[in-house]
């Protein structure tokens, strides 16, 4: 009997516990982003940044880079099917990072510090005329509805729908020009929604998350296609001809 309420206290502190969190997905936190790493910004370079102009031309061939790779494949098909694309190159991560697909995250060890310049060079590279950087995350918090109070109770814990839950989704891309560092363009896009009456055992948050990613992808890929239109080479100006 006494094994039985230890299990039973045990159970009820996990899922307590569980009731009141909030759990929140930040990939790549072994890299760390700084547009000019181990040295000081210059005038010349605010100078060279301020005389950059847009040079895309009709079709682009993108190269991209993204904190979450179990993303890149979604991501990928994305920026292929856009009709201004001409091709896609994905960064390897172990180029960013220095980390193998396989390789255990290391708390203790300090970030690597990823430069848009070395991304630059390495789209150069792949001969690409656009870089886009994704960055994305999401953030889960679950909290108890009035249905906690049947908590008092091991079993009705187990399958009472007591939780409630808010989810938050954001995608940030950056589209720069591979050759002068020009930002075309910073599209940002959130997605929220709340979920009511969940057990323990529900993944409806998940799902959720699933569908916001996917809504975030539809929205970014449609600024991310204007972007490229916008980003084009401007016409040459038509030379006047003197009158005879």
């Amino acid at each position: 009997m006494d094994s039985f309420f230890l299990l039973r206290g045990v159970a009820l502190a996990g899922l307590l516990s569980a009731g009141c969190s909030t759990s929140v997905h930040r990939p790549g936190l072994a890299t760390a982003f700084d547009a000019h790493p181990a040295r000081e910004i210059t005038d010349e370079d605010i100078r060279v940044a301020f005389s950059a102009r847009p040079q895309l031309p009709e079709r682009v061939r993108v190269a991209y880079f993204s904190n979450d790779p179990a993303r890149n494949a979604e991501i990928e098909g994305g920026l292929a099917s856009l009709p201004h694309v001409s091709g896609v190159y994905r960064i390897p991560s172990l180029l960013v990072t220095g980390h193998r697909r396989f390789d255990e995250p290391r708390p203790w060890e300090p970030r690597r510090e990823v430069g848009v310049h070395a991304l630059r060079l390495l789209a150069a590279r792949a001969r690409c005329d656009a870089l886009v950087v994704f960055d994305y995350g999401n953030r889960i918090e679950h909290g108890a509805n009035g249905y906690a109070a049947l908590n008092a109770l091991l079993v009705p814990t187990l399958f009472a729908p007591f939780l409630e839950a808010r989810v938050e989704s954001y995608l940030d891309a950056y589209v720069i020009d591979v050759r002068n560092g020009y930002l075309y363009r910073h599209v940002s896009a959130s997605q929220r929604g709340e979920l009511s009456r969940l057990t323990v055992w529900s993944d409806a948050d998940e799902r959720l998350v699933e569908r916001q990613w996917a809504a975030l992808l539809a929205d970014t890929r449609r600024d991310l296609d204007a972007a490229f239109v916008e980003g084009r080479l401007p016409p040459a100006p038509t030379p006047v001809v003197p009158d005879a």
